[in-house]
């Protein structure tokens, strides 16, 4: 087969590449990427070392949450309504009915809360200072520590002439309370939570309703002190203010007696009198014109003969009454004796004059009261002008007295107004007496606290949880980076994900049992050249065997070619590249093709050793056109393929092209369905450049473990740069 114009350009640019300078930059591999099937290989490297991982960790926290000290949280929920309840109308502090203004005075009650004056009240009532969490005492598994910082800070403080004070008990107790307690509001309300956190479940109890409990006395009290502050400054006032008033009062009274004004009942007799005097004047206006209207009625009814019953008075008058009653009774007798008698006879007669008698006293009667009437309308017109003679001299007397009573108004009005304020602030002194023993303030306990059933903090379950998730990941970690850090390859995916090109992995080559030629020996020295297993065709269901036959179907496959050519080189001295192209053959040939092995390794032809054809003409003397008759494959009797020794070496031979050996090659291999080189070692195979230019697949063959990722990084590039188009890695897995 004759190379074209592609792979001689590809074998020139190898070859110039393998003639750098050594002081051209090394080529080096890009940046590594994390991929999830990475990931997942190297957690298998590393299996036992995350799984230390995450033993470790959770062992670790397990001791810790056992050796750490327990804290137990309990709280007490308290309302605080700032409206509070309308016990007496005038309260020492005013209220706001403003929600910001109430959030602001629950805010300030959180403070009052926290005061060191109910710290250090509860600190005195339940004798914290002796308690080895508030004095300062409390040991804990990192107390040898402190000691011994404790013990250098003294003796550096010492050495410096540094006094160390120590603080009173009662400050240190009131600083481990302090950052023990946390309050807070919640939202939208004007609930509180009181919270302590202690060593003991019951102390956290009952210090969070001690609190609670001294803050509502506290706070009464100090409600209380500031009425009886408020109320003592009245008190104080109260005395002068008393004074001030007799003294005004004093003054009114020396004037009235000085200007001989007499009052009663706050105010002036002349102005009773006068306004009496008005009263008496109208009633007996009233009463003469009652007594004129009665004379008048009289007078008008006996002028028009009119009877005397229309007279009120007459009929009212149980002498008329009487009289009339009288008359009728005559009037009857008379009736009944004139009817049965003559007017001469003498009983009409008597009857006649004692009827004519009750009509003369009727007459009589009604003209008495006319005359009563006469005189009560002159009774009333006396007593009227007598009233307004009265009336009269009251005014001019009142005239007089009013130029006198506008110093006497004034002096009252100051009596009076020093009278309000005395009276005002004798009141308020009582309302605030009372107010020190009333609470109207609304501060309800709405849950006391309780001793919790567990301590605070997340359960061990949840910690163990966590520590465990967290050694998993921190081992994950530790392999990623001992990955990353280690320069030898591991698997086939770090070199995919590393170097971008297609990568196979396979099996350990001296694992199979029963193999006649034993384990490979990768690291032995180059010459050393052992017996290479040939597993193709000893082991056919060995893994290696069916993962060759798989790689070269794919080869076959994808090339498309109807002769193939695979150069097989790697970046490792030893058997393992040789082994494989061997191997590889094999499995070629098992697939029915017709292959040929071409020992290309110039400086280790180990192929042509193992096959006893060491010394005989091969693939060097086709360089040289008087041996290349003698140089032609051999069909050695054990192997189902042919085989081109490297044949006897040629110093005249140098690296890069040679137009000779490459036509000779090219004719033999032109015969063949599938033609696999071992190339050598790359970059040091002499013939290297040839082969890449001519071969379809180029295979680097790598070790577990023994490949460097920076060596192979080199390989990658170096035979990009020579435009190889179709490359792929081939791991054997240690």
């Amino acid at each position: 087969m004759m190379p074209h114009e592609s792979r001689s350009s590809a074998s020139r640019r190898l070859a110039l590449r393998l003639g750098a300078e050594d002081a051209e930059a090394p080529l080096t591999a890009g940046a590594p990427a994390v991929r999830f099937r990475t990931l997942l290989a190297a957690a298998r490297r590393h299996l036992w070392t995350i799984v230390l991982w995450g033993l470790l960790l959770p062992l670790l926290a397990a001791a810790i949450f056992i050796a750490w000290p327990k804290r137990y949280d309990a709280s007490t929920r308290l309302l605080v309504d700032p409206r509070g309840l309308q016990i007496v109308d005038r309260d020492v502090t005013p209220r706001s009915d403003s929600t910001d203004q109430a959030v602001t005075v629950v805010e300030s009650e959180m403070r009052f809360v926290t005061s060191d004056t109910v710290f250090m009240a509860v600190i005195e009532k339940h004798n914290l200072t002796a308690d080895p969490e508030f004095n300062g005492s409390e040991r804990y598994f990192w107390s040898p520590l402190l000691d011994v910082i404790d013990i250098a800070r003294t003796t550096l403080r010492t050495a410096l002439g540094v006094d160390s004070p120590e603080g009173p008990a009662d400050l240190a107790a009131l600083s481990a309370l302090s950052s023990k307690v946390k309050i807070e509001r919640e939202p939208q309300s004007f609930v509180i939570d009181v919270a302590v956190r202690t060593n003991s479940a019951e102390k956290s109890a009952r210090i969070a309703n001690a609190i609670a409990q001294q803050y509502l006395d506290t706070r009464f009290a100090a409600r209380s002190s500031a009425t009886e502050r408020a109320s003592a400054a009245i008190v104080g006032r109260l005395d002068e203010l008393r004074k001030a008033v007799e003294e005004a009062d004093d003054k009114v009274e020396s004037y009235k007696r000085s200007q001989g004004i007499i009052g009663a009942d706050g105010k002036l007799v002349n102005e009773q009198q006068l306004g009496e005097v008005n009263t008496q004047l109208g009633n007996a206006r009233d009463e003469v014109g009652r007594a004129a209207a009665r004379v008048e009625q009289i007078r008008a009814l006996r002028a028009s003969s009119a009877s005397a019953d229309a007279i009120s008075e007459v009929v009212s008058s149980p002498t008329i009454t009487q009289l009339r009653s009288q008359q009728a009774s005559i009037q009857q007798r008379y009736a009944a004796v004139t009817a049965d008698m003559l007017p001469s006879h003498p009983e009409v007669k008597q009857v006649r004059q004692r009827l004519d008698a009750a009509n003369r006293l009727i007459k009589e009667e009604i003209d008495r009261i006319s005359q009563t009437a006469q005189l009560d309308l002159k009774r009333a017109k006396d007593t009227e002008k007598a009233i307004e003679k009265r009336l009269t001299d009251l005014k001019q007397l009142a005239q007089t007295t009013n130029e006198k009573i506008v110093h006497l108004r004034e002096l009252e009005r100051e009596a009076e107004a020093r009278r309000a304020v005395y009276t005002n602030l004798l009141l308020r002194s009582r309302e605030l007496d009372e107010q020190k023993r009333v609470d109207p303030s609304l501060v309800i306990v709405l849950s006391p606290a309780v001793p919790p059933q567990r301590p605070g903090g997340p359960p061990i379950t949840w910690i163990l949880a966590a520590a465990t998730f967290l050694g998993l990941g921190l081992g994950v970690g530790h392999a990623l980076t001992k990955d990353y850090r280690d320069r030898s390859l591991r698997s086939a995916m770090q070199s995919q994900d590393l170097f971008g090109v297609e990568s196979t992995s396979m099996p350990d080559l001296g694992t199979s049992t029963g193999s006649r030629r034993g384990r490979i020996r990768r690291r032995q020295p180059a010459g050393d050249v052992g017996p290479m297993p040939r597993f193709a065709i000893d082991n056919p269901d060995m893994p290696a065997t069916r993962a060759l036959k798989g790689l070269a179907s794919e080869i076959l496959t994808s090339t498309g070619k109807t002769s193939s050519l695979i150069l097989v080189t790697s970046v490792d001295e030893g058997p393992v590249k040789s082994t494989i192209a061997l191997n590889l053959a094999l499995a070629a040939a098992e697939l029915g093709e017709r292959v040929l092995l071409v020992d290309g390794d110039c400086e280790t032809p180990a192929i042509s050793t193992e096959i006893g054809a060491g010394a005989k003409p091969g693939l060097e003397n086709l360089a040289d056109q008087r041996k290349a008759a003698t140089a032609h494959a051999i069909s050695p009797p054990d192997l189902t393929i042919d085989v081109l020794p490297n044949g006897t070496r040629q110093p005249r031979l140098h690296t890069g092209r040679n137009a000779q050996l490459e036509n000779a090659l090219a004719a033999i291999t032109g015969t063949y369905d599938t033609v696999v080189i071992d190339g050598g070692v790359l970059p040091h195979g002499r013939l290297l450049p040839m082969f890449v230019g001519m071969a379809h697949e180029v295979i680097l063959v790598t070790t577990c473990g023994t490949t460097q990722k920076a060596s192979l990084a080199d390989a990658v590039k170096l035979l990009e740069a020579a435009g190889v188009e179709r490359m792929r890695t081939l791991l054997v897995e240690a």
